[in-house]
């Protein structure tokens, strides 16, 4: 069940989602689950962790711009990283984006279960993701199965309840640049569409909004967008996303 208690508002009652994901990065995610059909995919999320100050509250909130993988030891009932792997991601990190950045991060993991019904968490998928690297707190873990026409995309974060650290399904939204000259992103309810408990918000579907500037900890250009393509058309690649190709 979706907790609609994580969504944030500003003080200008702006909603603001715990994690937002980049349109192409759903896509691409989506496509290359679905090429490795019948085994399990396994990769990881790369992006930003984000706090955007308020007068009364920290609103804290994930931003996904991409995703990496590497050596996999899978099979069609588990997927893990083999330590080549974990080696292969990082350089592949390492070269796209600089050895000493400030980011972007490792910011959690992406799964499938190619089943064909709504996927759950395996007790493996548990010992994997609660542990070190993974296990920090606002860490995304995205659930896809890629066989149904609409394909299940179940999008988790780990945050502290009761002094807990606990797994739990959120809302999310979907972004995309509309254009290079408007301060603000498209945010699609992808909830609704792909495979999500539909969610109850006063967010339009086509609605954009700019919630500001005021992160107290790294401007977001999701908030205040530089000048930037304008991506939101981007097709579904009907192809092998191999790291060759990807990077």
């Amino acid at each position: 069940m979706i907790i609609l208690d994580f969504i944030q508002y500003t003080n200008d009652n702006k909603p603001v989602y715990p994690v937002y994901i980049l349109k192409r990065v759903v896509d691409q995610l989506v496509e290359y689950c679905k090429e490795e059909v019948p085994i399990e995919a396994l990769g990881v999320l790369i992006g930003w962790h984000y706090c955007l100050s308020e007068l009364n509250s920290q609103i804290r909130y994930t931003k996904i711009t991409d995703w990496v993988t590497g050596e996999v030891d899978a099979s069609h009932i588990g997927a893990k990283f083999t330590e080549k792997g974990i080696t292969e991601y990082n350089m592949l990190l390492d070269e796209k984006y600089g050895s000493e950045r400030e980011g972007p991060y490792n910011v959690g993991l992406f799964h499938s279960h190619p089943f064909g019904v709504e996927p759950h968490f395996s007790n493996t998928d548990y010992s994997t993701f609660l542990v070190f690297p993974y296990n920090n707190e606002n860490n995304v873990f995205i659930l896809i199965d890629p066989v149904p026409e609409t394909p299940f995309f179940k999008v988790f974060q780990l945050q502290i309840i009761k002094n807990k650290l606990e797994l739990v399904q959120i809302p999310w939204i979907e972004y995309s640049p509309i254009s290079k000259d408007f301060e603000g992103y498209k945010q699609i309810k992808t909830d609704e569409i792909i495979g999500e408990v539909p969610v109850e918000t006063n967010l339009e579907k086509d609605q954009s909004q700019n919630i500001g500037n005021n992160l107290s900890e790294k401007e977001d250009p999701i908030f205040n967008p530089p000048n930037v393509e304008d991506i939101k058309d981007i097709e579904r690649k009907k192809k092998k996303y191999s790291l060759k190709d990807y990077f």
